[in-house]
């Protein structure tokens, strides 16, 4: 009996995998707490100053940040800066933020059936002293390696972007983008661009869903948003770890650009294959009669 229930739960540890430190298959974060609390860097998340682009495209180290991510009313609080008005000195300024678990960085094993990842955006401010009539941008990725960076020709990965301008657009622009490394090069799904007015009227949901043979799939606001296959090979998109990108735009005309984002309800998971499901369930439904 005890060398039965030995092999059973052996292949319970082989279908699900050994866990490890940041391994998870599900994590989420609700940011309830007293307000002023700090969210990043603490120990379920990181934080990371990505430095700052200038005109020339580079990224520099920026070491005057002023990054602030806190609870503010049960949601984050979510401030990149300072910035300028001189792309010289400051294009673009940008900060990372990555899930952590046990410490470490969460991550998931893909191998089959899918991954989904969901945020909240409940209020932006941004002024217009914005370059291009951009102001901030917060980048919601799936990628295939650790780094967290401004998601790009680096690594595989999907990730969707709320993009806000403002000035003459007055509104919020949210597009799914994926990067792939072999290509040296990240593209935007233009034509289901999803746009929102400025000043936000109401909190937008955006979740995606990543499947293992190769579906990604999008929602907003809990309707369906779009359905695409076949960016990234399944063989490239097997360990994926989770991170949030949040960046500024330099101002123009004199004036800096300056603004907050305000979220809520992150939460990214592994949902197993059916059949694998059934397996599992099937095994520890074995497993607890023969104890």
């Amino acid at each position: 009996m005890k060398r039965a229930m030995i092999v059973i739960w052996s292949m319970v540890w082989v279908l699900t995998g050994a866990a490890e430190a940041g391994q998870v298959t599900s994590w989420s974060d609700t940011f309830t707490g007293p307000d002023g609390t700090v969210v990043a860097p603490s120990f379920t998340w990181w934080y990371t100053n990505l430095g700052v682009e200038r005109s020339d495209w580079q990224t520099y180290p920026r070491p005057d940040a002023q990054d602030k991510y806190i609870l503010t009313n049960n949601q984050l609080f979510c401030y990149v800066g300072p910035c300028t008005n001189d792309p010289a000195v400051y294009n673009k300024v940008q900060a990372g933020l990555q899930p952590l678990s046990d410490g470490t960085p969460v991550w998931m094993l893909f191998t089959n059936g899918q991954v989904e990842a969901e945020i909240q955006i409940n209020q932006v401010t941004a002024n217009a002293g914005n370059q291009w009539n951009l102001n901030q941008e917060l980048k919601l990725t799936l990628a295939a390696g650790p780094a967290i960076r401004d998601p790009g020709p680096y690594t595989n990965m999907y990730f969707v972007k709320a993009t806000v301008r403002p000035s003459t657009l007055s509104n919020m622009r949210i597009v799914p983008q994926y990067a792939l490394a072999v290509s040296n090069w990240n593209r935007e799904i233009s034509t289901v661009a999803f746009v929102v007015p400025y000043p936000l009227t109401e909190p937008v949901r955006v979740k995606y869903v990543v499947k293992s043979d190769t579906t990604w799939i999008g929602y907003t606001n809990g309707a369906l948003w779009f359905v695409t296959n076949d960016l990234i090979s399944a063989d490239k998109f097997q360990t994926v770890y989770p991170f949030i990108w949040h960046g500024k735009f330099n101002g123009a005309g004199g004036v800096s650009a300056d603004g907050t984002m305000v979220v809520d309800n992150f939460s990214v998971g592994w949902i197993p294959e059916p059949g694998l499901l059934v397996v599992l369930l099937g095994v520890c439904g074995v497993a607890r009669k023969i104890s």
